[in-house]
């Protein structure tokens, strides 16, 4: 019976277990996915001032785009300074090309000249000429990034601000806390089914000592001790009922007297 209750005891806390920590890890996720993301606009803001101390006035000229003299190409101080100050990283695009960045290839290189990817930020910068704020894959890594479209004098698209953060190393945190509980649910778990185990089977010693007794009695043993008489449960109830039936001699088997016909 220990083992049975322990069992279903434990069966409940595992699913319990499971919904708590599938629970809270989608909230948590969420929760720093929605951090990683609204953290990009205080970057963008850093970001922009970075970029226009280096000129106000952007433009494209010998293939080669500027910012007031400060050529853009190739230039990573400014990219790097938004990195150093903010963290994650950032990116100048030429059109939809990768002049000046520090995001990196798998070869760990700059990825300069790669471009950016045709979809949804693609088309929000330069169908809609607006910022872009959101998940966004890059180089096959997702991040939580900002974009900004950058105008030339004319109010044409002539490049791309970029900042953003990988999710892996804001959802690294979330799957560390997870496993943690994890362990902590696991490890409680065989603690509280050890202890229940113990504690169901010193519950129940009397019962198995009434039982045994019962098994004498039937095996006409009517000399024995009644245990857990004294008891104020539904065990003792079951003692004093037994003890009841012994002193009646209901557990004696009737004896019978064959008579055999005189002649």
């Amino acid at each position: 019976m220990a083992f049975k209750i322990t069992s279903i005891v434990l069966i409940g806390l595992t699913v319990l277990g499971v919904v708590f920590i599938f629970t809270l890890g989608q909230r948590l996720d969420t929760q720093m996915r929605k951090q990683a993301t609204d953290r990009q606009e205080s970057n963008m803001a850093v970001a922009w001032q970075i970029l226009r101390h280096q000129g106000e006035k952007f433009y494209v000229e010998n293939n080669m785009m500027y910012a007031g003299n400060t050529a853009l190409n190739n230039n990573f101080e400014i990219v790097d300074k938004v990195q150093n100050l903010v963290g994650g990283v950032a990116t100048l695009f030429m059109g939809d090309v990768r002049v000046s960045t520090n995001v990196k290839r798998d070869d760990g290189g700059r990825a300069i000249g790669t471009k950016l990817a045709l979809g949804p930020v693609h088309d929000r910068i330069f169908i809609d000429r607006k910022p872009y704020r959101g998940e966004a894959d890059i180089l096959g890594h997702r991040y939580a990034t900002a974009y900004d479209p950058i105008f030339n004098t004319a109010g044409d698209v002539i490049g791309v601000l970029f900042v953003g953060i990988k999710l892996d190393d804001y959802l690294d945190f979330v799957h560390t806390t997870i496993n943690d509980i994890g362990a902590i649910t696991v490890v409680a778990a065989l603690a509280i089914g050890g202890s229940l185990f113990w504690f169901i089977r010193f519950l129940f010693a009397p019962l198995r000592r009434l039982i045994g007794a019962i098994r004498r009695i039937a095996q006409d043993e009517l000399d024995i001790n009644i245990p857990a008489q004294d008891s104020r449960d539904e065990i003792g109830e079951i003692a004093r009922a037994v003890v009841t039936l012994k002193e009646h001699g209901l557990y004696q088997v009737p004896m019978t007297t064959t008579h055999r016909p005189t002649f």
